[in-house]
Protein backbone atom coordinates (compact mmCIF):
# COMPACT_ATOMS: atom_id res chain seq x y z
CA UNK A 1 0.00 0.00 0.00
CA UNK A 2 1.11 3.47 -0.97
CA UNK A 3 2.28 5.40 2.38
CA UNK A 4 0.21 8.80 2.65
CA UNK A 5 3.82 10.32 3.29
CA UNK A 6 4.75 9.37 -0.13
CA UNK A 7 1.83 10.93 -1.82
CA UNK A 8 3.39 14.36 -3.13
CA UNK A 9 6.29 12.50 -4.81
CA UNK A 10 4.15 10.45 -6.12
CA UNK A 11 1.60 13.16 -7.15
CA UNK A 12 4.85 15.18 -9.04
CA UNK A 13 5.42 11.62 -11.21
CA UNK A 14 1.79 11.95 -12.66
CA UNK A 15 1.50 13.60 -16.38
CA UNK A 16 -2.14 14.52 -17.78
CA UNK A 17 -2.09 13.49 -21.58
CA UNK A 18 -5.42 14.64 -22.75
CA UNK A 19 -6.55 11.75 -25.59
CA UNK A 20 -7.87 13.89 -28.27
CA UNK A 21 -8.91 12.81 -31.44
CA UNK A 22 -7.36 12.51 -34.63
CA UNK A 23 -8.89 15.54 -36.96
CA UNK A 24 -10.25 18.40 -34.73
CA UNK A 25 -9.62 21.05 -37.35
CA UNK A 26 -12.14 19.27 -39.72
CA UNK A 27 -15.06 19.60 -37.24
CA UNK A 28 -14.72 23.15 -36.90
CA UNK A 29 -17.32 25.73 -38.15
CA UNK A 30 -16.44 29.38 -39.45
CA UNK A 31 -19.21 31.00 -38.34
CA UNK A 32 -20.21 31.71 -34.58
CA UNK A 33 -23.18 30.27 -32.18
CA UNK A 34 -26.58 30.96 -33.72
CA UNK A 35 -27.83 34.07 -32.56
CA UNK A 36 -31.16 33.42 -33.40
CA UNK A 37 -34.53 33.66 -31.47
CA UNK A 38 -33.74 29.87 -30.30
CA UNK A 39 -31.33 27.95 -28.18
CA UNK A 40 -30.66 24.55 -30.08
CA UNK A 41 -29.73 22.49 -27.60
CA UNK A 42 -28.86 18.42 -28.84
CA UNK A 43 -27.78 15.02 -27.37
CA UNK A 44 -26.01 12.80 -29.29
CA UNK A 45 -25.90 9.20 -28.27
CA UNK A 46 -28.16 6.40 -27.76
CA UNK A 47 -31.25 6.04 -25.42
CA UNK A 48 -29.37 4.81 -22.54
CA UNK A 49 -30.55 5.22 -18.71
CA UNK A 50 -26.38 5.31 -18.29
CA UNK A 51 -26.26 8.17 -20.70
CA UNK A 52 -29.11 9.89 -18.73
CA UNK A 53 -30.97 10.42 -22.15
CA UNK A 54 -33.92 11.04 -20.23
CA UNK A 55 -32.58 14.36 -17.98
CA UNK A 56 -32.84 16.74 -21.24
CA UNK A 57 -35.98 16.04 -21.80
CA UNK A 58 -36.79 16.25 -17.91
CA UNK A 59 -35.31 19.26 -17.43
CA UNK A 60 -37.11 20.64 -20.76
CA UNK A 61 -40.50 19.59 -18.91
CA UNK A 62 -39.63 21.84 -16.53
CA UNK A 63 -39.27 25.00 -18.36
CA UNK A 64 -41.56 27.62 -18.65
CA UNK A 65 -43.23 27.90 -22.45
CA UNK A 66 -41.54 31.16 -23.23
CA UNK A 67 -38.42 30.33 -22.63
CA UNK A 68 -37.41 30.05 -26.00
CA UNK A 69 -35.41 26.51 -26.82
CA UNK A 70 -35.14 23.80 -28.90
CA UNK A 71 -34.15 19.67 -28.27
CA UNK A 72 -32.62 17.64 -31.15
CA UNK A 73 -31.89 14.26 -30.18
CA UNK A 74 -29.41 12.14 -32.42
CA UNK A 75 -27.91 8.75 -32.95
CA UNK A 76 -28.77 4.95 -33.17
CA UNK A 77 -32.58 3.43 -32.54
CA UNK A 78 -32.68 0.56 -30.47
CA UNK A 79 -34.88 -2.92 -32.15
CA UNK A 80 -37.55 -2.45 -29.07
CA UNK A 81 -39.13 0.61 -28.37
CA UNK A 82 -41.80 -0.45 -26.93
CA UNK A 83 -43.77 1.62 -23.82
CA UNK A 84 -42.19 -0.95 -21.51
CA UNK A 85 -38.70 -0.17 -22.63
CA UNK A 86 -36.30 2.64 -21.26
CA UNK A 87 -35.70 4.09 -24.52
CA UNK A 88 -39.62 3.80 -25.59
CA UNK A 89 -40.46 5.75 -22.43
CA UNK A 90 -37.91 8.36 -23.63
CA UNK A 91 -39.24 8.98 -27.11
CA UNK A 92 -42.82 9.13 -25.91
CA UNK A 93 -41.47 12.07 -24.14
CA UNK A 94 -40.05 13.78 -26.99
CA UNK A 95 -42.96 12.86 -29.10
CA UNK A 96 -45.07 14.69 -26.66
CA UNK A 97 -43.45 17.50 -26.97
CA UNK A 98 -43.52 20.73 -29.37
CA UNK A 99 -39.88 21.57 -28.68
CA UNK A 100 -37.77 18.50 -28.88
CA UNK A 101 -37.41 16.27 -31.74
CA UNK A 102 -35.40 12.76 -32.94
CA UNK A 103 -33.75 13.01 -35.89
CA UNK A 104 -32.42 9.58 -36.10
CA UNK A 105 -28.64 7.67 -36.63
CA UNK A 106 -26.15 9.47 -38.26
CA UNK A 107 -22.81 8.63 -40.28
CA UNK A 108 -19.26 10.13 -38.98
CA UNK A 109 -19.08 11.86 -42.05
CA UNK A 110 -22.63 13.66 -40.99
CA UNK A 111 -21.10 15.19 -37.84
CA UNK A 112 -19.65 18.48 -38.81
CA UNK A 113 -23.26 19.08 -40.23
CA UNK A 114 -25.25 17.81 -36.77
CA UNK A 115 -22.98 19.72 -34.65
CA UNK A 116 -23.44 22.49 -36.73
CA UNK A 117 -26.88 22.44 -36.13
CA UNK A 118 -26.46 23.00 -32.47
CA UNK A 119 -25.47 26.57 -30.14
CA UNK A 120 -25.03 23.71 -26.84
CA UNK A 121 -24.87 19.73 -26.35
CA UNK A 122 -25.91 18.82 -23.19
CA UNK A 123 -23.95 14.99 -22.06
CA UNK A 124 -25.78 13.76 -18.90
CA UNK A 125 -24.16 10.88 -18.28
CA UNK A 126 -25.25 9.67 -14.58
CA UNK A 127 -21.84 7.14 -14.57
CA UNK A 128 -18.47 8.16 -14.75
CA UNK A 129 -17.11 8.11 -18.56
CA UNK A 130 -13.22 8.50 -19.39
CA UNK A 131 -12.59 10.55 -21.90
CA UNK A 132 -15.93 11.40 -24.03
CA UNK A 133 -15.05 11.90 -27.51
CA UNK A 134 -18.96 13.70 -27.99
CA UNK A 135 -17.14 15.99 -25.75
CA UNK A 136 -14.12 16.88 -28.17
CA UNK A 137 -15.69 17.05 -30.97
CA UNK A 138 -18.54 19.33 -30.22
CA UNK A 139 -15.99 21.51 -28.54
CA UNK A 140 -13.54 21.21 -31.62
CA UNK A 141 -16.83 22.06 -33.59
CA UNK A 142 -16.99 25.51 -31.68
CA UNK A 143 -20.49 24.07 -29.59
CA UNK A 144 -20.34 24.80 -25.78
CA UNK A 145 -21.12 21.85 -23.82
CA UNK A 146 -23.13 21.04 -20.65
CA UNK A 147 -22.07 18.00 -18.86
CA UNK A 148 -22.46 16.00 -15.91
CA UNK A 149 -19.93 16.79 -12.73
CA UNK A 150 -18.31 13.53 -12.74
CA UNK A 151 -14.89 12.47 -13.61
CA UNK A 152 -14.25 12.13 -17.35
CA UNK A 153 -16.62 14.97 -18.29
CA UNK A 154 -16.05 17.40 -15.46
CA UNK A 155 -11.45 17.38 -16.77
CA UNK A 156 -12.76 18.13 -20.70
CA UNK A 157 -15.46 20.41 -19.88
CA UNK A 158 -13.11 22.36 -17.47
CA UNK A 159 -9.66 21.62 -19.33
CA UNK A 160 -10.98 23.10 -22.45
CA UNK A 161 -12.33 25.86 -21.17
CA UNK A 162 -15.52 24.15 -22.97
CA UNK A 163 -18.59 24.94 -20.87
CA UNK A 164 -20.99 24.14 -17.78
CA UNK A 165 -21.22 21.54 -15.23
CA UNK A 166 -24.65 20.41 -13.49
CA UNK A 167 -25.07 17.94 -10.64
CA UNK A 168 -25.25 14.39 -11.14
CA UNK A 169 -29.42 13.18 -12.34
CA UNK A 170 -30.44 16.88 -11.11
CA UNK A 171 -32.48 17.70 -14.04
CA UNK A 172 -33.95 21.11 -11.90
CA UNK A 173 -30.62 22.05 -11.78
CA UNK A 174 -30.18 20.91 -15.68
CA UNK A 175 -33.56 23.08 -16.36
CA UNK A 176 -32.20 26.18 -14.28
CA UNK A 177 -28.50 26.05 -16.13
CA UNK A 178 -30.84 26.16 -19.46
CA UNK A 179 -32.72 28.89 -19.22
CA UNK A 180 -30.06 30.92 -18.15
CA UNK A 181 -28.57 30.33 -20.86
CA UNK A 182 -31.71 30.71 -23.13
CA UNK A 183 -32.12 34.20 -21.54
CA UNK A 184 -28.55 35.37 -22.10
CA UNK A 185 -27.32 34.16 -25.22
CA UNK A 186 -24.02 36.10 -24.83
CA UNK A 187 -22.68 33.35 -22.05
CA UNK A 188 -22.87 31.11 -25.26
CA UNK A 189 -20.79 33.10 -27.31
CA UNK A 190 -18.09 34.02 -24.97
CA UNK A 191 -17.72 30.44 -23.95
CA UNK A 192 -17.53 29.47 -27.52
CA UNK A 193 -14.77 32.39 -28.97
CA UNK A 194 -12.63 31.18 -25.69
CA UNK A 195 -12.47 27.43 -25.78
CA UNK A 196 -9.14 25.89 -26.08
CA UNK A 197 -7.91 24.29 -29.05
CA UNK A 198 -9.34 20.57 -28.90
CA UNK A 199 -5.57 17.95 -29.19
CA UNK A 200 -5.01 16.10 -31.87
CA UNK A 201 -4.29 11.87 -31.39
CA UNK A 202 -1.37 11.98 -32.75
CA UNK A 203 -0.30 14.36 -30.29
CA UNK A 204 -1.62 12.55 -27.63
CA UNK A 205 0.42 9.00 -29.09
CA UNK A 206 3.68 11.43 -29.14
CA UNK A 207 3.41 12.65 -25.37
CA UNK A 208 2.69 8.95 -24.65
CA UNK A 209 5.79 8.09 -26.67
CA UNK A 210 7.90 10.90 -24.79
CA UNK A 211 7.10 9.26 -21.33
CA UNK A 212 8.07 5.58 -22.16
CA UNK A 213 11.35 6.92 -23.76
CA UNK A 214 12.05 8.60 -20.73
CA UNK A 215 11.24 5.99 -18.05
CA UNK A 216 13.52 3.82 -20.85
CA UNK A 217 16.41 6.58 -20.25
CA UNK A 218 15.52 6.85 -16.79
CA UNK A 219 16.32 3.49 -16.20
CA UNK A 220 19.69 2.83 -18.34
Amino acid sequence: ALDQRDAPGVAGLIQHAPHGIRHPETLRRDDPPSQGPVLRLGYLGPLDPAKGAHLPMEALARLPPDVPVSLTYRGSLPAETSENTYAGRVLRAIASSDRAYHGGSYQQNDLPRVLHALDVLIVPSIWYENTPTVIYEAIAAGVPVIATNLGGMRELVCGLGGGWLFPRGDPAALASLIRELALDRGRVQQVADNMAPVPTFAAHLERVRAVYASMVGAQS
